[in-house]
């Protein structure tokens, strides 16, 4: 933490992210030798519409044996999980902005690369990883997305004439109903 933080009459914030820091990477389980890292903290730059936006991917991973590029990030919320594995209802929305994040993070490793294979989360305060398939209708979705939050008439001029989706009215009602205002700070405008 490089700036202190609030007080707290119940425990030293500072002291224990500090402390969480540590334990994280004491216990770190990540077997990087299957992959070649293509990025830490890596800055992404992309834009919507008007909008240039900016962001920065925890870690980029190409796997070794297959090439499959893996957008990693660390996240030190606490999801909910059923019994079976699955997100719980009450977390759903809350791992939908994540998926999102990602989706809009990947845009220009799309453009180096070529293509973007699994999105995944490190949950470390939990010690669970989440690791989802590519899913190219939720990536564009999530481009729309942000430009009709945004204010943007076009946004699908972001996406590439090639990956471009039909934009009917049924598509964009349900894009707007399922906008939450919590999403947009995660990205940052320049």
């Amino acid at each position: 933490v490089t700036y202190d933080a609030p007080p707290n009459k119940y425990v030293d914030i500072k002291q224990s992210y500090y402390e969480k820091g540590l334990e994280y990477l004491d216990n770190i389980d990540l077997i990087l030798d299957k992959y070649e890292i293509l990025g830490v903290e890596k800055e992404v730059k992309f834009k919507i519409g008007d909008y240039e936006m900016v962001g920065y991917i925890d870690l980029l991973l190409r796997e070794k044996e297959s090439g499959k590029i893996i957008v990693l990030d660390h996240k030190s919320a606490s999801l909910k999980f059923k019994k079976n594995g699955e997100i719980s209802k009450s977390d759903m929305q809350h791992f939908l902005e994540f998926k999102r994040q990602l989706y809009l993070y990947s845009m220009p490793v799309i453009e180096e690369y070529g293509h973007v294979d699994y999105l995944e989360w490190n949950m470390f305060k939990d010690r669970k990883h989440i690791k989802i398939d590519w899913n190219e209708e939720e990536y564009k979705e999530a481009i729309l997305l942000v430009g009709s939050a945004t204010g943007i008439n076009d946004a699908s001029s972001a996406i590439p004439a090639t990956q471009r989706l039909c934009t009917s009215p049924i598509f964009w009602l349900k894009t707007i109903f399922s906008t939450t205002s919590s999403f947009l700070p995660h990205l940052v405008t320049l």
